[in-house]
């Protein structure tokens, strides 16, 4: 979760350390290891939007590499656009897993 707002239901489950989600974790800015920020283009998730991807990836200033990759399949199970933060949404890459994990896998062999 990057866009923890006062308002949302979920920020009582964040400690005032952490009321910006991940982007208030920190050693962010002090890890050097490689990143991977993978999002689905198409989350509607107000709590995970796209949009803070690159802004997630600034976090992580002394990486030796940092790489955003959206998924942008167009189709999706007929359950994704109930609840974009259900189980079963696109929110968790539900329908894609096999390109997120062919993604994820590619980039975790190229950069080891």
């Amino acid at each position: 979760m990057t866009n923890i707002t006062p308002d949302n239901e979920f920020s009582p489950a964040f400690s005032t350390q952490y009321r910006y989600g991940a982007m208030s974790v920190s050693g962010l800015d002090s890890f050097t290891g490689p990143i991977l920020i993978y999002w689905h283009k198409d989350d509607e998730c107000v709590l995970s939007p796209p949009a803070d991807a690159p802004r997630l990836a600034g976090k992580f200033t002394k990486s030796r590499k940092v790489e955003v990759r959206y998924i942008e399949r167009k189709s999706y199970p007929a359950s994704s656009r109930t609840n974009p933060c259900l189980t079963g949404s696109i929110h968790d890459l539900n329908g894609v897993h096999e390109d997120a994990v062919e993604i994820i896998v590619k980039y975790i062999l190229a950069n080891s």
